[in-house]
């Protein structure tokens, strides 16, 4: 039985995966202990000097109603990395209220948090992109490669 267990776990955990559904230009999700999964999403191609909105999607794969607590205005952030390189980070130079808040996602409901930029200031080139939400609970970043087009 000891050694079927690691087997047992690769198998609930490859069970829990998404497997289709709304993907849509994100591709990539992060899954939580509790149910929650966050993917990124975005309209492609992605081009240099236009507007984008990154869209965060949390969705709620529990039983449970969960809340989402926000230390500020602040729902997430999206940085695109060439390399260990910082390039973008989509909070650069913004503000945001220092107001508590929070937002119920309840079982098997979605929340987007939209993130507008009217001009997305990276050279044309490969990336990485990565979302996160600035949330309690906290759920692990989305990552994956993008490319950036003139």
């Amino acid at each position: 039985m000891r050694r079927l267990a690691p087997l047992l776990v690769l198998v609930v955990t490859l069970g829990a995966c998404d497997r289709g559904g709304r993907s849509g230009s994100g591709g990539a999700v992060s899954y939580s202990e509790n149910g929650l999964a966050l993917a990124l999403s975005f309209d492609e191609p992605l081009r240099t000097g236009r507007p984008v909105t990154w869209r965060l999607d949390v969705e709620n794969r529990g039983h449970e109603a969960l809340t989402l607590r926000f230390s500020s205005g602040k729902d997430g952030d999206v940085a695109l990395l060439q390399g260990a390189r910082e390039v973008y980070r989509w909070s650069a130079g913004r503000l945001f209220s220092q107001a508590l808040r929070e937002v119920p996602v309840g079982a098997g409901a979605r929340h987007t948090f939209r993130l507008e930029d009217r001009g997305l200031t990276v050279p044309a080139g490969a990336y990485e992109v990565v979302g996160e939400l600035t949330s309690d609970p906290t759920l692990l970043p989305v990552r994956r490669p993008v490319q950036i087009e003139r």
